[in-house]
């Protein structure tokens, strides 16, 4: 895992090793890495690298759980399991796990305030209220053709939030239409 700086410049070495990591996200205040790491036979588990000491912890029951997202407010994280069946939710303060939803679950995202998961659920785009674990759909996929890297291999596209918490993703619209942008630079 490399860091480049904003301005640019060479990049960085922050992490490397023999556990493969992978996926990494930060904590709101910078100090820490979150990462998945694949140290044997039961797969990935998830690992905090805290910047200023150098040193990682792997989360206590996080065997199994990969492609952490920290939590905007820094409380919590989500972590997929390796069948990317459940999105698991971890709670610092408790240092306990618990699961947030199940199904055909991919891209978990934070809204900004940090109250609700957003995840691909199948045909769906779905939210989570981390509060109550109440799950609603929010918008239908189906028919809609997406692109990514993940694509060709798993069919799943890719998603995100804008940071006004609006859904992001990419549109396959084929290689036959011609689209001209009017730039406005500000």
């Amino acid at each position: 895992i490399y860091v480049v700086r904003l301005a640019g410049g060479a990049p960085s070495l922050l992490l490397v090793g023999d556990s493969k990591p992978a996926d990494p996200t930060w904590s709101p205040d910078g100090n820490s890495v979150a990462y998945s790491s694949s140290p044997g036979p039961n797969g990935s588990e998830v690992s905090i690298l805290d910047i200023q000491t150098q040193k990682s912890n792997t989360l206590p029951g996080s065997e199994g759980l990969g492609s952490a997202r920290w939590s905007p407010d820094g409380k919590y994280l989500v972590a997929l399991n390796s069948g990317a069946s459940r999105i698991m939710l971890f709670t610092f303060a408790t240092q306990t796990w618990q699961e947030l939803a199940s199904g055909n679950l991919g891209w978990e995202c934070w809204s900004r305030n940090s109250k609700f998961v957003y995840a691909m659920a199948g045909d769906w785009l779905i939210r989570i209220e981390v509060s109550s674990h109440k799950r609603e759909n929010v918008a239908s996929l189906v028919g809609f053709r997406s692109t990514a890297y993940l694509q060709d291999r798993w069919d799943i596209g890719w998603f995100g939030l804008s940071p006004d918490d609006r859904p992001v993703t990419t549109r396959d619209t084929g290689v036959e239409a011609i689209y001209a942008f009017d730039l406005e630079y500000k």
